[in-house]
């Protein structure tokens, strides 16, 4: 399992899904029918596209789009940006502002589902192990949570340094004059 093959999956569930729940359940048949050292390397794939995306830029991104972000819905949300697949990835890695513009977040319920997406892989690996996949490799790095802070520069500690930042986000999640919580910076 290399990184095209990582993508073709994502890819090719993304394009049959009308969803991510439903996309969860393609990518979960996909991965059943791997073998465990291309499931581990899937995951390790994941993994991988994950941290990349663990930024602050893109941290403050996710911050204009759905609100404030916990470390815990940032890493739903980098799940949801992984599952819309590599071109979209790419985009979002290469210009936050613009690929994170580009991406519809019309249900933020949307976005919470990349928790899903996300632990698909491991409910199939102890479906087929019976074993849970951090307690079979402990020191196996966690998609969720990386270690340290997020990479780059802090781009905006506030709402109006963010806007700035990502006009186009900004202009696309919330129009001029009127930010979410007005009462705030």
């Amino acid at each position: 399992m290399d990184s095209d093959r990582f993508w073709q999956l994502v890819d090719a569930t993304a394009a049959r899904a009308g969803d991510l729940e439903e996309q969860t359940e393609l990518l979960r048949t996909e991965l059943r029918r791997l073998d465990l050292p291309d499931l581990l390397a899937f995951d390790a794939e994941f993994t991988r596209a994950s941290h990349a995306l663990y930024t602050w830029e893109i941290m403050r991104g996710a911050d204009i789009m759905i609100g404030d972000v916990s470390d815990d819905v940032f890493a739903d949300f980098r799940s949801w940006v992984v599952s819309r697949g590599r071109s979209a990835y790419e985009r979002v890695l290469a210009d936050p502002d613009a690929g994170l513009a580009a991406l519809d977040v019309s249900d933020e319920e949307e976005v919470g589902a990349g928790e899903l997406f996300a632990a698909v892989i491991g409910e199939v690996y102890a479906e087929r192990t019976g074993t849970e996949i951090y307690d079979a490799f402990p020191d196996r790095p966690s998609a969720d949570f990386p270690d340290g802070e997020p990479a780059g520069p802090d781009v905006g500690r506030n709402r109006r340094e963010r806007r700035a930042h990502f006009p186009r986000l900004a202009a696309r999640h919330q129009p001029a004059g009127k930010l979410r919580f007005p009462w705030r910076n």
